[in-house]
C-alpha cells in the first residue's frame, strides 16, 4: 500500500474525522516490540527492523492528520506540519539507536518540522519478563528490561496532571512507568503456529545476529498446530490502558497491531482505534477474538468500563471462563442496536449488521459498511471481511476502524 492510499483510508476513517477536545490528543503508536517476527527463536528475539514501512505509515500519520496538507486538494510538502494535538510514540524494543531513524521521518528534504521530544522510560518486571519469553536462561552478563519511548510533538507536551491507573504514587508528570508486569503468555491470545503465520503475513522474517541472550534449546521444531502467543513482545491490556490514560488519548492510531491488547484497552475507556492490519487473515481472525473478549468483560464483574448485570443473567447458560460463541447469543442483545453498532472496518463490501454489538462505528454497521472501499487496504465501517469476500487484499497493510464500545 502506497503511502498516498495509506492517507485517503486513514482520512475516510472515524478515528481521524473526530476532533479531540481541549487537552486530547491523537496517539499514534509505533511499536518496534510487535512490527514484526522474527523466525527463529521469537521469544527471545525482536522483530527485524522495517524502516521503509515506518517511514510510510508514521507520514501517512502524520499528513492526514495535518489539515493544512490537502487544503487545496492537491498535497503541499511546504505548508506540512505536526498537529498541534498529535502525539507519536516510538517504542525502541530495547534497540536505542533506533530514535534516530524514527525522528527522521519528521525531517524534510528543505527543513525540519517544529517539533519537542522527550523520553518516556518503561521497566519491566524481571520475573514475567523471563516468564514471557518462555527462555531457560543459562547465563548472560546483561539482559536490559529498561526500554525506552521516543514521544514527538509540535510543541513541549503540558499534560493535563493524572494519576497512574495501575501504579501506585505516581503521575503521568514523570517520565518513567513500571515495573511493568507481563501477562502469561498462556493466558493471552494464542493460536496455532499455522494460523499464526497467515496473520503475520510478510511481517514475519529472519532476524539477523545473535540473540540477545542465550538460551537452552527449546526442544525441537515448532508444529503447525502447536500454540502460542499471536504476540511474543506485545504489552498487556493494563500497560496500554495507562498511556491512552496518561497522554489524555482520544484516538489512537496502531501502526504496528499483533494482538488485540491495544484494542480492548481503547474500547474500555472510549477511545477510537484504527490499526493497519498485517493481512486479510488479520482481520478475520481479529473480529471474533475481540467479540469474545468484549462479552467476555461485559459479565466481570471486576471490569467496571463494561460489566453489564443483564449480561451475567442472560448469558448464565455459559461458563463464564468459556469463548463466546458468535451464534450463542439466543438474541439477548436487542437487536435495533445490533444494527447500529457493526464491526467497523472492513476490507471491501460487507455488511455491518453482523458486527458485534458495540464495536462499530457510530453512524451505523449497515450503511458504514456499505461505503467500504473494494480493493487491498480499503477503509470502511462494516463489518470485518472475510478473505474470500470480494475486496480482500493479499498483502498487509489494511485499515480497520474500531470505534468505542461505549458511546
Amino acid at each position: 500500500m502506497s503511502q498516498d492510499t495509506m492517507i485517503q483510508a486513514l482520512m475516510q476513517s472515524q478515528a481521524y474525522k473526530q476532533q479531540p477536545e481541549k487537552n486530547q490528543h491523537h496517539l499514534v503508536i509505533y511499536d518496534s516490540k510487535t512490527e514484526g517476527e522474527s523466525k527463529t527463536q521469537p521469544a527471545i528475539r525482536m522483530p527485524a527492523n522495517r524502516p521503509t514501512y515506518m517511514s510510510s505509515v508514521v507520514g501517512a500519520s502524520l499528513r492526514a492528520f495535518c489539515p493544512e496538507y490537502l487544503a487545496t486538494g492537491t498535497a503541499d510538502e511546504d505548508a506540512l506540519s505536526i498537529n498541534e494535538q498529535t502525539i507519536f510514540m516510538f517504542f525502541d524494543a530495547f534497540k536505542h539507536d533506533n530514535q534516530a531513524t524514527f525522528e527522521k521521518i519528521f525531517n524534510l528534504p528543505d527543513r525540519k518540522l517544529k517539533r519537542a521530544k522527550r523520553i518516556l522510560y518503561i521497566s519491566y518486571e524481571e520475573s514475567t519478563y523471563l516468564r514471557r519469553t518462555r527462555a531457560r536462561v543459562s547465563q548472560w552478563t546483561d539482559l536490559d528490561i529498561v526500554e525506552q519511548a521516543l514521544i514527538i510533538s509540535q510543541n513541549s507536551l503540558k499534560l493535563e496532571l493524572r494519576k497512574r491507573l495501575v501504579y501506585d504514587n505516581c503521575t503521568n508528570r514523570f517520565n518513567h512507568i513500571g515495573p511493568v508486569t507481563l501477562e502469561d503468555p498462556s493466558s493471552d491470545w494464542n493460536l496455532s503456529l499455522a494460523d499464526k503465520k497467515e496473520l503475520l503475513g510478510d511481517t514475519l522474517r529472519e532476524s539477523g545476529g545473535r540473540s540477545a541472550v542465550e538460551a537452552e534449546d527449546s526442544g525441537g521444531r515448532r508444529a503447525a498446530t502447536d500454540l502460542e502467543p499471536v504476540s511474543w513482545h506485545g504489552n498487556s491490556t493494563d500497560f496500554w490502558k495507562e498511556i491512552l490514560h496518561g497522554y489524555l488519548a482520544a484516538t489512537c492510531t496502531d501502526c504496528t497491531p499483533q494482538n488485540d491488547n491495544l484494542a480492548v484497552a481503547c474500547i474500555l475507556l472510549g477511545v477510537k482505534y484504527v490499526a493497519f492490519l498485517n493481512t486479510p487473515a488479520h482481520a478475520e481472525l481479529l473480529s471474533p477474538r475481540l467479540e469474545e473478549q468484549i462479552f467476555k468483560l461485559m459479565r466481570d464483574p471486576t471490569c467496571e468500563e463494561l460489566y453489564v448485570p443483564v449480561a451475567m443473567s442472560e448469558l448464565s447458560f455459559l461458563n463464564p471462563d468459556a469463548p463466546v460463541q458468535r451464534h450463542a447469543r439466543q438474541g439477548w442483545w436487542p437487536r435495533k442496536k445490533r444494527a447500529g453498532k457493526g464491526k467497523a472496518g472492513g476490507r471491501g463490501e460487507s455488511d455491518g449488521n453482523k458486527g458485534a454489538g458495540g464495536t462499530g462505528a457510530e453512524a451505523g454497521g449497515k450503511s458504514a459498511g456499505q461505503d467500504g472501499s473494494e480493493g487491498k487496504g480499503g477503509s470502511g465501517e462494516g463489518s470485518v471481511s472475510q478473505r474470500k469476500k470480494k475486496g480482500a487484499g493479499k498483502s498487509h497493510g489494511g485499515v480497520e476502524d474500531l470505534a468505542s464500545l461505549l458511546q
